[in-house]
């Protein structure tokens, strides 16, 4: 299957059974069937088709910060999104139009339209993730009010279907909503996207960079293995003061551990597995069902 795969993606593009763990921000998962490192969005394209024509899975991943891959890892072909472009391709005097691909990662993407005076992303300066990701997740700063989210500033987005159908889709078909795109019901893939980002005074905009970084470099554990907050709040409350109110900080199930400093991140302490988390996380949504009778609900995806 490899070579008829490598005749469709390329020799060289793809690999078989390449460990996963490596590349994620929560150091821990299983393996890949079939791994394409996509640096293009042609590369993209083409493990689309390939995987349509073999009847196999496809999984798409950027910066794998928002995910927990198992320990039997994913069957089929993973697509690990390394596409980096960007380009401005309508320039106003008080906005521009700025298309960049899916995997360009949205730390460098907030410092780098600071510095250029584009207003929008800033305040998503320090997350692991990619641009595609963001959107998918509709990824949000609530630093202060009112909550800064990345579908605020989308324009369109291209994609892909699992039959290779690509189509550009605007901000009424995505339907931003908290933690939330049409993108996770469709599952299409996003290739990648265009942004309408505000003229603003550069400084201003580095500065607001550096807020955000500190801002999480106060509240949330910095520098450990974590895939971010793990579960959306309910309600407009806070489900990490849930999990604090009930002295749950530090407690841990084998190697996963719920933080110390913030109770809305589970961190690899020491060589977690799969397992361990997601004991920890039922552990907590017992915990908080019977303490609050609310359903709580992962905002980390489990693959």
């Amino acid at each position: 299957m490899l070579d008829k795969l490598q005749q469709i993606i390329g020799k060289g593009k793809i690999r078989q059974n390449v460990s996963l763990g490596v590349y994620s921000t929560f150091k821990l998962g299983g393996k890949a069937e079939y791994l394409v490192q996509a640096e293009t969005e042609e590369d993209i394209i083409n493990a689309v088709q390939a995987a349509h024509t073999f009847k196999l899975n496809i999984t798409i991943l950027g910066g794998i910060s928002n995910v927990i891959i198992g320990e039997g890892g994913i069957k089929g072909i993973v697509i690990r999104n390394l596409t980096s472009d960007k380009k401005v391709i309508q320039d106003e005097k008080d906005f521009v139009l700025l298309e960049v691909s899916s995997g360009y990662y949205i730390t460098r993407l907030a410092k780098e339209t600071a510095e250029m005076g584009y207003e929008g992303i800033e305040f998503h300066y320090g997350l692991p993730g990619t641009i595609g990701g963001a959107v998918y997740m509709n990824s949000k700063w609530s630093g202060h009010q009112p909550t800064k989210y990345v579908g605020d500033v989308v324009h369109t987005a291209k994609t892909i279907d699992r039959e290779g159908k690509q189509n550009i889709r605007d901000k009424a078909y995505l339907k931003f909503a908290y933690d939330y795109s049409f993108i996770q019901e469709t599952k299409e893939i996003i290739l990648n996207v265009t942004l309408k980002l505000k003229k603003n005074v550069p400084k201003q905009l580095t500065e607001r960079c550096m807020q955000a970084m500190d801002y999480r470099r106060r509240t949330q554990p910095y520098g450990v293995a974590t895939s971010g907050c793990f579960f959306k709040n309910v309600n407009g409350q806070s489900v990490g003061k849930m999990i604090d109110d009930l002295g749950l900080k530090g407690y841990s199930i084998g190697g996963a551990e719920i933080s110390t400093i913030h109770a809305n991140f589970i961190v690899n302490k020491q060589n977690a597995t799969p397992e361990d988390v997601r004991k920890l996380v039922d552990y907590i949504k017992k915990k908080i069902k019977k303490a609050y009778n609310v359903d709580i609900e992962e905002e980390v995806i489990f693959l």
